[in-house]
């Protein structure tokens, strides 16, 4: 008789400790489902009140997990309640989030995904309730569509709409602009409105540009659309005894054409081409005043090339230095020029090579010391590049006496394999 009461008192106090947590759920859920039962306009109106309930489920979760700890060390009923709660409480905040950037098949994906474990394990308290949020995404997902279809029926209305983010002149603002535009066409495509998509990819190159000089070192708005402005900073950078600044000139090309071409500006392309002639000369010229021309200059003997058949293209090192072996077809046919243009090329394979191998964290202004071609000997001549009539491009090897500092050198020089020299092949 005595365990018969024993049982059901246990039984009592489990089924009590289900309702103690479905109390504990029952404030934020009804908030949640007056929150989303709200039409789809409404939601995006108000979706910075999504901030306070986000913060609200966060401190519920840190409650909950400085709780659990405790009641499973003391085996206490209420632990699996608790643990699942938790379970609960950082699904909410997760499907806010994804709501909150307007992200609804990640939502969706994420109540399927939580809905499919509650099945498999025989939860139907979990069951249900994922059950109920699959249900309001997708109500959701539909009211979505027909938002944006009706958004963008008006250019006039789109752009209402567009600006409101705009005018905040932030980047989340700017990433949020974006993710409208994104929808927008995604749905505009379903219905094959070419006109309409058209007009909404203008948007998203504009808004592209201010993402793009948000990030800039550059104020490209201004540089961009005032010659006078762009030529004094240009030639500022151009003319400066600096391998990094001549490449900032280079940069500051690259980026105000993009905007340009982003912002739907008239380009004069001919202006730009020349620009980036004159930072490849500048660099042709910087090398040549460093000395990269006499690599006997930096080493205890004499060293030459022929047509590398033993290292393909790539990067590598060879005693203290890096060595990039390459190939490329010169845009111009001023010696001075290519050059230039092959220092470049072989710049930027050295870096993407650190970045690809996630050797190191390295920034784009990165600070380059000792940039020598090594020659080729072509019968009694001796020269720089070398034609390749197998892959008919133009062969060179560059070696670099240090990135940054010796330390930094020497630890990206790690996870370089080594060149090989027909002397040393045995």
């Amino acid at each position: 008789m005595s365990a018969c009461f024993c049982k059901k008192k246990k039984r009592h106090q489990a089924k009590k400790m289900i309702r103690k947590e479905t109390y504990y759920l029952v404030p934020v859920i009804i908030l949640l489902f007056c929150f989303h039962s709200e039409a789809y306009t409404q939601f995006r109106d108000k979706k910075n009140n999504n901030k306070g309930i986000i913060d609200s489920l966060d401190n519920r979760i840190r409650e909950l997990q400085s709780r659990i700890p405790e009641l499973h060390e003391k085996r206490n009923l209420e632990y699996f309640n608790y643990k699942r709660e938790l379970e609960h409480t950082l699904f909410l905040k997760s499907y806010e989030e994804y709501l909150d950037l307007e992200e609804l098949d990640k939502a969706k994906s994420l109540a399927e995904e939580k809905l499919e474990r509650a099945e498999y394990r025989s939860d139907g308290l979990s069951k249900d309730f994922y059950q109920e949020y699959r249900k309001r995404i997708y109500n959701l997902i539909k009211q979505q569509r027909i938002h944006y279809q009706q958004l963008f029926e008006k250019e006039k209305v789109f752009r209402k709409n567009l600006n409101q983010y705009l005018k905040e002149g932030n980047i989340a603002s700017y990433e949020r602009a974006i993710r409208m535009i994104d929808l927008s066409i995604k749905y505009a495509r379903e219905n094959q409105f070419a006109e309409t998509e058209k007009y909404l990819q203008k948007y998203r190159n504009q808004v592209n540009a201010l993402i793009m000089d948000w990030h800039s070192s550059f104020d490209l708005d201004k540089l961009a659309l005032n010659p006078a402005a762009f030529d004094k900073a240009f030639n500022e950078l151009v003319s400066a005894d600096s391998l990094e600044q001549i490449k900032k000139a280079g940069e500051l090309t690259e980026q105000c054409y993009t905007y340009n071409v982003y912002m739907g500006n008239e380009i004069d392309t001919l202006y730009y081409f020349k620009k980036k002639l004159i930072v490849a000369s500048s660099m042709a010229d910087y090398n040549d005043r460093m000395g990269s021309q006499n690599l006997q200059n930096m080493t205890d003997q004499a060293v030459f090339a022929r047509l590398d058949s033993l290292n393909p293209q790539g990067v590598y090192k060879w005693h203290e230095y890096i060595v990039i072996i390459n190939e490329f077809t010169p845009k111009y046919g001023s010696y001075n020029l290519k050059k230039g243009e092959a220092v470049m090329a072989s710049d930027k394979m050295l870096f993407n090579y650190i970045r690809r191998q996630e050797i190191a964290k390295i920034k784009g202004d990165y600070k380059i010391h000792g940039t020598k071609f090594i020659p080729y000997k072509d019968g009694d001549k001796m020269e720089e590049f070398i034609y390749n009539h197998d892959t008919r491009r133009w062969q060179y090897m560059i070696c670099y006496e240090m990135i940054e500092n010796t330390y930094f050198t020497g630890e990206i020089r790690k996870y370089m394999p080594p060149i090989v020299f027909s002397q040393e092949e045995n």
